[in-house]
């Protein structure tokens, strides 16, 4: 028998890495986020401390998930037909960009990224708003790693990966592929 994985449950955890993504902005300048340099070090602090957190946990336990969703369908023989909903999940959208090494940065392999991944950092950029400088996230996780004795880096897209894997869990059910995965 297979592990029973709440499918629902991973599409709330990408609705909220989502709306972070795209409410960022707009938490960072309500709160004065400045940067590290300014007097707000705590808020920056906080904040930086809290995100990195949120998303570490959550980017962790969906990558985690749908492995397990994949190789369970992979034994079920869905080889082709995960291939066919990724492609259709994915559509053009970019997950993120390899900085370094040989990936081909699919929904797949960017969850091993994730799950592999020896060091990862926030990235962030500035914004103006009524003439004041603020620091928010810049929706981009970058991860750092090694396979086989070479360094590897991918500056992942949170919000275009967590939409296209969104995507793909609703055709994976859709399809009723995943129906009896966790039943006797």
């Amino acid at each position: 028998m297979s592990h029973a994985i709440d499918i629902d449950g991973i599409q709330n955890t990408l609705f909220v890495l989502r709306h972070l993504s795209h409410g960022t902005e707009k938490y960072c300048i309500r709160d004065e986020i400045k940067d590290e340099y300014d007097l707000n070090l705590e808020f920056f602090d906080g904040y930086w401390g809290r995100l990195k957190v949120t998303l570490s946990n959550n980017l962790i336990e969906v990558a985690a998930k749908v492995r397990m969703i994949e190789e369970y369908c992979r034994y079920q023989g869905y080889k082709d037909k995960l291939k066919q909903f990724e492609e259709e999940a994915t559509g053009k959208r970019q997950l993120g960009i390899v900085k370094k090494g040989r990936v081909n940065l699919s929904l797949r392999e960017a969850s091993n990224k994730i799950i592999h991944a020896t060091h990862a950092e926030v990235n962030f950029k500035s914004v103006i708003y009524l003439k004041n400088e603020y620091l928010c996230w810049d929706g981009a996780y970058s991860l750092f790693g090694q396979h086989s004795g070479k360094d590897w880096e991918v500056v992942l897209d949170v919000e275009s990966w967590a939409k296209s894997l969104s995507a793909f869990l609703e055709l994976l059910e859709e399809s009723e592929i995943v129906n009896s995965m966790g039943h006797n």
